[in-house]
Formats: C-alpha cells, sequence, structure tokens
C-alpha cells in the first residue's frame, strides 16, 4: 500500500464526467468480482495526475502492478466517500496500467456496510489523460471469487456476509501489471451516469458523494510467530496475540486441489454438555465452551474459513478483507500433485493512532493491563470503531462511546471520535430517535443507546474544547431531537413510560431485579436517571456554545425528572428502587450509579448509598460493558476503591486465562474474544486514579484529582495542550505528588484530604497531604 497516494480533505469534481462502469453480463444479485484495467501511454509522465475513484461495493488500486489504496471507507449513502488519489509519481515513461478489482456485495454484503444495488466502478483523472470510466476501460467478469455462508462459528456468517471461496484456476495471474496481455478483455459498459437530465449534477444518484475523512489504515507486515508446524498437509500458523490482518499464503504445486483456511481468536474446549447439532458455540449451551486460550494440547481450533482451489504452479492467496485471528490452520484437502506452502506472513491492519499514553503502578498487572487494553482498542479500530472483530464488526453506538474516549486518552485521537459522532448524528429520524449501530444494511434501534450519544458529545468537547465549537453548535439539533423522543414518554408521575424496541444494559439486563420489567413495563427509575443524565449533559453543552436560551427551555423537564428519580429512594433500603410501585423488589447497581451521576443523590444519601453498594443489597452489578459509568459513578461519591475493588479481580482472572485482548463478557460460553466495550480501564487510570482531567473544555485549564487506590502510580498522557505527567506515591500516612504541565496553562491540584492548590502558569509542581482516615473519607456529602 502506498498510503502516501491518499489525499485527504480534498475537494471532489464540480463536474463529473465519469460514470459508473462494469463488465456486460451480469450473474446474480449474490455479489459479483469484477477486474478492471485502463492502459494508457506514459511517453510524458505529468507532474501530477490525480484520480477520484470509489466504488459499490469496495476496490483495490494498483498503479503499474503497486496496491495504492482500498476504498470506499466504510460509510453510508448520505455519506458516500470518493477517494483522491495522487499518481504522478507512479507513473513511468512508455506503457501504464490501473488496475482495479472490485468486489460488488449485492444481497451478501457484511451488515457493517451499506451500499445501493447497483454493482460499478468510478474513476475520474485529468481530461487529457482520458482515464475515466467507462471510457477505454476494460472489464472482466471474474468467476473465481463467490460467498460462503456456512455458519463455521456462532453467527459471524449472519454479519459478515459470508466468507471467500476462491478458486485459483478461474483467476488470471498478473492481470494488474503492464505486462499482462488483455486483448480478449472486453470494453466496460457504462451501467450509472453521474450526471442526471436537466443538469443537477446530484438529481436521481443513490450516492452522496463525499472525500474521505480519514486516512489510509495500517498495512504492516509482520511474520507468524514460529514456522509452521504441520502434519502431512495441514499447516499451523501462530501470532503471540490476538490479530487483524490479511494473511498472505504463497503454495507451489497442488493443482485443483482445495484448501480450507481456519481463522481462529483461540484457542476452545471440548465439555461433557450435550451435542445441539449447531457446528459453532452460542452463549456456551453448545458443545465448545472456552478456557485457557492458548492451550493447544487440550483444546481445538475453532472459526470461520476461507476455501482456496489451486491453480497450480506457484500461487499467492490474501483474503480481499482483513481477518481476527490468533490462529490459522492451513489445510491443503487430497489431490494427485504434491503441494507446498511456501511462505506464510500476514500484514497486520488496524487505525492509524499512535499510543502516547502510559501509565504504571507498583499494583500488580497494571501494566499488563494497559497494554491489553491498547490491544483491544487496536484491534476494534479500523474505518470505523467494531464491537469485536472477529464476529460483528459493526459500529455500536455504546460501544463506540468507550472506544472514543480510550482513543483520546491513549493517543490524543480526535478525527476517529468525531467521524463516529456524525456518523450518529445523520442516523436521526423524524420522531428523534437515532439508529444504535451505523453503518449498518439493517437499521437497529435501542432507545437507551441513544442517550448515551449525548454524553459522546461532550466526551469531545471536553477534550477538544472551542477547536470543535462548531462541530458541537451543529450537533445540538439532534441532541435536542433525542430529548424531545423521551420527553414524550414521560408519564404524569414524571417517570418515562415503556420503552419500545430492545433496550439491553448489559449483564444479562441485571437478572433478578426489575430493571428489564421496569423498562418494558415503564416508570423505570434507571431510564429515567439516564434520561436526567444526558438532559443535564446538554444543558452543558447549549451553555459551552453560547445557547443560554435553550438551557432555559430544558429546565421545566430537568427539576421534573430529578423529582421523579428523587422519590425513588428508599430511606429503609438505602438505595434507589427499580419502580415506585414495587419498593421491595431486588434492585442494581446500574440504578445506583446512574442516580448518582445525574445528580439525583441528596446530601446524607451519598454515603448511605455506597454503604449498601458495598453491602452487596444490588443484586445485579454492573459488567464490563458498564463498568465506565459505574466507576465514574463511584469517584463521585468519593469512594472509588469500590470500582477496582468490583473490576480489577475480573480483569486478572483473564490474564489468568491467557487473553490478550478483553473479552465481550466473563465465563466460558463468551462469544467475542476482543470486544472494546471491555476495554475502558486506560480512561479511568489516567483520569481518575492519575487524576488528569480538562478543568475547561479542551484542558484550556488542568485538573488534578489524583485517588489513591493503590500505593502508588505515575504516567502521561497527550493534552490538546501539550503533555501532562503525574507521579505519586503513598508513604505510610502521607502522600506526595510531582506533576508536569504545559507551562501557561493554569492547573488545579485537588489533594486526597480535600485541600486545594492553585498553579496559574502550571510547569513542575510538588504538593503532599497527610492520607485521610480511610474510615472517614475526605469528601463530603
Amino acid at each position: 500500500m502506498n498510503p502516501d497516494a491518499l489525499i485527504l480533505d480534498s475537494l471532489l469534481p464540480a463536474r463529473w464526467r465519469a460514470g459508473f462502469a462494469w463488465p456486460d453480463r451480469r450473474r446474480d444479485n449474490a455479489g459479483e468480482f469484477a477486474l478492471f484495467r485502463r492502459v494508457f501511454d506514459g511517453a510524458n509522465p505529468p507532474p501530477s495526475c490525480r484520480l477520484f475513484v470509489t466504488a459499490d461495493s469496495r476496490y483495490i488500486l494498483h498503479v503499474n502492478g503497486q496496491r495504492v489504496g482500498r476504498g470506499p471507507l466504510k460509510g453510508t449513502l448520505s455519506r458516500y466517500t470518493v477517494e483522491e488519489y495522487e499518481i504522478a509519481p507512479l507513473l513511468k515513461p512508455g506503457r501504464n496500467v490501473l488496475a482495479v478489482a472490485v468486489l460488488w456485495f449485492g444481497y451478501n454484503g457484511p451488515l457493517s456496510e451499506e451500499h445501493s444495488g447497483f454493482p460499478g466502478l468510478l474513476v475520474q483523472g485529468p481530461e487529457s489523460l482520458g482515464l475515466d470510466t467507462p471510457g477505454k476501460w476494460k472489464a472482466f467478469d471474474c468467476a473465481a471469487l463467490t460467498w460462503d455462508r456456512t455458519p463455521y462459528t456462532c453467527n459471524a456468517h449472519l454479519f459478515m456476509g459470508g466468507m471467500e471461496q476462491f478458486d485459483g484456476r478461474l483467476y488470471p495471474q498478473g492481470w494488474e501489471t503492464p505486462e499482462f496481455d488483455d486483448s480478449d478483455w472486453p470494453v466496460a459498459s457504462a451501467v450509472f451516469p453521474l450526471t442526471a437530465a436537466g443538469g443537477d449534477p446530484e438529481a436521481g444518484l443513490v450516492w452522496n458523494f463525499v472525500p474521505r475523512e480519514l486516512p489510509a489504515l495500517t498495512e504492516e507486515p509482520r511474520a507468524f510467530t514460529s514456522p509452521p508446524t504441520h502434519t502431512a498437509d495441514e499447516f499451523l500458523l501462530q501470532t503471540d496475540v490476538l490479530t487483524t490482518g490479511y494473511p498472505v499464503l504463497v503454495f507451489e504445486g497442488g493443482a485443483g486441489r482445495r484448501v480450507e483456511i481456519l481463522y481462529s481468536e483461540n484457542v476452545w474446549h471440548r465439555t461433557e454438555k450435550p451435542d445441539d447439532g449447531r457446528p459453532y458455540l452460542w452463549g456456551g449451551g453448545g458443545r465448545l465452551e472456552k478456557g485457557v486460550r492458548d492451550d493447544l494440547e487440550k483444546g481445538i481450533l475453532q472459526g470461520y474459513q476461507d476455501t482456496v482451489i489451486l491453480p497450480g504452479g506457484v500461487f499467492t492467496y490474501e483474503p480481499f478483507h482483513w481477518r481476527t485471528f490468533r490462529y490459522v490452520r492451513v489445510r491443503v484437502l487430497p489431490g494427485e500433485e504434491p503441494c507446498t506452502l511456501r511462505d506464510a506472513s500476514y500484514r497486520f491492519t488496524t487505525y492509524p493512532q499512535t499510543l502516547r499514553a502510559e501509565f504504571k503502578s507498583g499494583e500488580p498487572d497494571i501494566e499488563t493491563m494497559m497494554e491489553v487494553s491498547w490491544r483491544t482498542l487496536q484491534l476494534c479500530s479500523h474505518e470505523t470503531y467494531e464491537d469485536c472483530p472477529g464476529y460483528e464488526q459493526l459500529n455500536y453506538l455504546y460501544d463506540a462511546r468507550n472506544e472514543a474516549l480510550l482513543s483520546m486518552y491513549l493517543c490524543g485521537e480526535t478525527a476517529l471520535p468525531k467521524r463516529t459522532i456524525r456518523l450518529f448524528r445523520d442516523t436521526l429520524r423524524p420522531d428523534g430517535m437515532l439508529s444504535s449501530r451505523t453503518p449498518s444494511s439493517l437499521r437497529q434501534t435501542i432507545p437507551l443507546f441513544a442517550l448515551w450519544w449525548i454524553p459522546m458529545v461532550r466526551d469531545l468537547y471536553d477534550w477538544a474544547g472551542d477547536r470543535e465549537r462548531e462541530f458541537v453548535r451543529g450537533c445540538l439539533i439532534t441532541v435536542d431531537a433525542v430529548l424531545s423522543y423521551f420527553r414524550n414518554l414521560l408519564r404524569q408521575d414524571g417517570f418515562l413510560a415503556a420503552l419500545p424496541y430492545w433496550n439491553p444494559i448489559g449483564g444479562d439486563d441485571a437478572p433478578g431485579t426489575d430493571v428489564a420489567d421496569a423498562l418494558r413495563d415503564g416508570g423505570s427509575v434507571y431510564a429515567t436517571a439516564l434520561f436526567l443524565y444526558a438532559l443535564e449533559t446538554a444543558r452543558f453543552l447549549h451553555r459551552a456554545v453560547g445557547y443560554a436560551e435553550d438551557v432555559a427551555r430544558w429546565e421545566p423537564t430537568r427539576r421534573r425528572l430529578l423529582a421523579a428519580v428523587r422519590s425513588a429512594w428508599s430511606e429503609k433500603r438505602e438505595v434507589f428502587v427499580e419502580r415506585v410501585a414495587f419498593p421491595e423488589a431486588p434492585v442494581s447497581q446500574h440504578t445506583q450509579a446512574m442516580a448518582i451521576l445525574a445528580g439525583a443523590v441528596k446530601p446524607g444519601q451519598r454515603r448511605r448509598l455506597v454503604r449498601s453498594i458495598r453491602k452487596g443489597v444490588p443484586a445485579a452489578k454492573m459488567t464490563l460493558q458498564q463498568g465506565l459509568p459505574f466507576a465514574q459513578a463511584m469517584r463521585e461519591a468519593g469512594e472509588y476503591d469500590v470500582a477496582t475493588a468490583q473490576y480489577l479481580p475480573e480483569y486478572r482472572a483473564f490474564l489468568d486465562l491467557h487473553l490478550t485482548t478483553w473479552p465481550e463478557s466473563t465465563g466460558p460460553g463468551v462469544r467475542s474474544d476482543c470486544h472494546a466495550w471491555s476495554a475502558w480501564l486506560p480512561v479511568e487510570f489516567l483520569s481518575t486514579v492519575l487524576g488528569v482531567v480538562p478543568r475547561q473544555p479542551g484542558f484550556a485549564s488542568i485538573g488534578l484529582r489524583p485517588h489513591p487506590v493503590f500505593a502508588d502510580a505515575a504516567g502521561r498522557l497527550m493534552t490538546p495542550e501539550g503533555e501532562v505527567a503525574v507521579a505519586w506515591r503513598t508513604d505510610r500516612k502521607r502522600f506526595r505528588l510531582e506533576a508536569r504541565t504545559p507551562v501557561g496553562v493554569p492547573t488545579y491540584l485537588m489533594l486526597p484530604d480535600g485541600s486545594k492548590e492553585a498553579f496559574p502558569q502550571g510547569g513542575n509542581l510538588q504538593a503532599e497531604c497527610l492520607l485521610p482516615d480511610r474510615g472517614r473519607k475526605a469528601s463530603k456529602d
């Protein structure tokens, strides 16, 4: 790949001369694979040669045999990406060729993609060179690649559209090079013009074109960690850690032999449970479960697979789309001609964000947890964030909020978080609801997720400040639409009525409590508190960008919600009930945490509430995916050790199972071993334990409020104003801190005993205090 050839933030052509091109013959709507070539003379290569390229559904662009780029960037029909490339440095005197492979998904496409029902390639270059499609382009209807929708593992086939069946005998090797003879290839046909009758360039178009917003993904060559181990015609390739990448396998011989390439996240273990007839795991009820993830002696490999038919000779196979794997099993089925796996490697691929933060502590396993969290973020970040790279590859709103925070705190990255906010913003329906995932060819609605989008907007503003002021302003109409949707569901008593659609909250919907029933039947204190939290966040945003009138407009609704949530406090039980109509029903941590974050806990109640949480009164804990709001609630309550005591043992248990990324959930029946909603730990290590937060949006002033739940901590992160480094330690009854903040940026320190110090010019600072009595917290109600 040549990422330097990709031009970002360019202007699209004012006039489209080109149109979509495709081979003459169409097979069916199950998807097609086509190869395109445009040979042209470069007797005098121009100093600049910019190409605009897109396709429905996906393309790979080559120039003179060199792979230059992939696209279009995953998006929606309303924001369909056109990439621009500068290819002049790749041209040479004489014969040149542009070669593009295009895969049209048809109705078998991945659920995480949005495309039209029309296949096609669109290229527009300098008018003098005549490179526009269809023009003189040639097109080959290639039957080598077809879909395989076998349910090899779990439900991946439903989300990923299928795996590859690739017949190398039907693939014209070397087709992307200038030397290839394409004399028998037919000329491409025009299938969709971009200039409509009447002269309106956008009239009747299925796609609304926009320039690419993100850089090309990293494609870094890597070797498997050990030479292939093999028995007869079966080869096992391994990596030390779970990864995402393009496997590159070089075969020799074996003409006509079938090769099965299986990708496994981990090692699976057979159980004594009865075989339910399914060849894959689902919810722990099948015949396979998970234990120690790299125990090959006791386990087996299970995963989806690509299938290849070898053409003979030397043949290199890599899939069109990247795969997720820790183990790759290559099985060559019987055939007449001997076969050799000459070489095996892969290209690691992820979104190009750079780790710029660190956190260390003498507390066991902390640095490993940071490493695993970073890897989990990497593997769940490509052209969008993903819930999991191994199964769904969908950008879910709640998951993406955690991932965006990780990108900002670990990398100082805002481009991908900002684009993610925009993608969800643009799913707004007339009734005020957002999609719970996007892009997606099948819309899904989770109303509670829409409320979490509003804090996601604030997360960006808190981090970037007025650098994103206008973008945040552009989001506020959607913020108000979401609030209006929920306001329309309020009952007379101030609680939300029954919520439509599906409304998961995590942890199997808090089993044993009244949470799920309250969401379904109405009167949910949890949902009403979440609405209040989102509304308070929205009012902050309106105030921050100068819309004071909108702050006042939502004040009556705020008072109504606050009164309702506060009415759910039980003096007897010292918790918030799930529904006031059922005051004795078991309660959840979810509702207690949201009441704290929403500001509904009155003075005098907070310590009693946390005491109840410590005693285990809530019947259901907030599990990994809900861990971040629970940790933030405990920070607000001044009892942060409750959060670390609850979660760190769970993460240590994952390390004992040799996981190298954080999984979707706990237990042997967990589906995905890489799920970034579980990777939020570094956000809390940096913002709460180390104590670095933006006191004003954009870190215009910096807040330091460390929480000494460990004996010591040290770390750094890169803020928009510069690097902040902090180190603190406890010594018997004293707390000592040293920090370095950007010179000229006011820094405000709150020590664990509640005392405050101001450093108007930032820079190097030191402070110490007596540690508060563990039995008497420094923070007060």
